[in-house]
């Protein structure tokens, strides 16, 4: 307790600016299963709400996305208090958030992806449970209902197919009889081979086809364009997002998006839908702390030496945003 209460006093003489270049490692522990730790850490992130909305908003978004139970309930509470004192923007970051993510990996890409794995679990390890597991989300998905054409157009396409290989497989799990399987089998490969040979030709997407809220809605916002923003300094809100995005064919398909800040400029982005951002996230941490060092020094100073970075900004535990860097390319081992 009054360790507690040392800190608690330590860090109010700490300015709340200071606490921006560690968000992520304060937000790792914010379900911290000491009451005490929990109880600063949750004040200490209200307190930088209150002050720097903008920079909380989105790694907090993220939190409150966790599948881990007591993650998503504390960054919730945070995100309850920043909605007291800037509510339009939460509702802006999680509309922004959430349509991102849906472009980020389409139906067709859930389910490529997922009969892949299906069929893993199924012919490769013998395991029907795992099987079941990985098709039950992809199914509850459809079932749900469209929200855009672009899903619209996939049910027109596969939905007849796809609900007939899960009654089969509900039927097996009835009956265990396998035969159900082998037929569901029959269904899921069709559909595979159909969206296998057409994946190849979705080259790019309009905005409006695969997601109408961007399009529409997303216009002169309060939320910063992701990753600009600096304390002490006008917000650069996102005016626009560029109608037409690209698609890149390499295997994880990213796609190159384009938002309009509201000082004029196009700010471009690679959208990632099938990897963890956060590590990089660190690493531009690191990699600025070196710059530090590296400015700090007469020598390196002069030269100019330095690592040049780029926003890095997690959606979800698997999707998220990086800056595009022009004229690079990729190492190769």
């Amino acid at each position: 307790r009054e360790v507690h209460e040392t800190l608690v006093e330590g860090i109010r003489t700490v300015p709340v600016e200071v606490w921006l270049q560690v968000l992520p490692q304060l937000i790792a522990r914010i379900d911290s299963p000491r009451p005490l730790v929990h109880q600063l850490i949750r004040h200490l992130l209200i307190d930088v709400g209150r002050q720097h909305p903008q920079a909380l908003i989105y790694p907090l978004v993220v939190a409150s996305k966790s599948v881990v139970y007591e993650r998503e309930v504390a960054a919730n509470r945070v995100l309850n208090n920043m909605r007291e004192h800037s509510h339009t923007l939460v509702q802006q970051a999680l509309v922004v958030s959430e349509e991102l993510i849906r472009i980020s990996i389409l139906w067709h890409e859930k389910w490529h992806e997922g009969l892949e794995e299906a069929s893993r679990q199924y012919f490769g390890e013998r395991s029907i449970q795992g099987m079941i597991d990985t098709l039950e989300p992809l199914h509850a998905t459809i079932e749900r209902g469209s929200n855009t054409l672009n899903e619209r157009t996939f049910l027109d396409s596969y939905s007849n197919d796809l609900s007939q290989a899960h009654e089969c497989i509900r039927r097996f799990q009835r009956s265990k009889d396998q035969r159900e399987l082998h037929q569901a089998w029959d269904l899921y490969h069709q559909v595979f081979k159909r969206i296998h040979a057409q994946l190849p030709n979705i080259t790019s997407l309009e905005l409006d086809y695969v997601s109408p809220r961007l399009a529409t809605h997303c216009r002169d916002l309060e939320l910063a364009v992701p990753g600009t923003y600096e304390p002490h300094k006008t917000p650069i809100t996102i005016r626009s997002v560029h109608s037409r995005i690209t698609v890149i064919t390499s295997k994880q398909r990213p796609r190159k998006i384009s938002i309009t800040g509201s000082d004029g400029y196009e700010y471009v982005f690679l959208l990632k839908g099938h990897e963890d951002l956060r590590q990089d996230e660190r690493v531009m941490q690191l990699f600025g702390l070196v710059n530090e060092f590296l400015s700090a020094n007469d020598e390196t100073r002069r030269r100019n030496f330095i690592i040049q970075r780029y926003p890095v900004i997690p959606l979800a535990p698997n999707n998220g945003l990086l800056g595009w860097v022009a004229q690079c390319d990729t190492f190769h081992a």
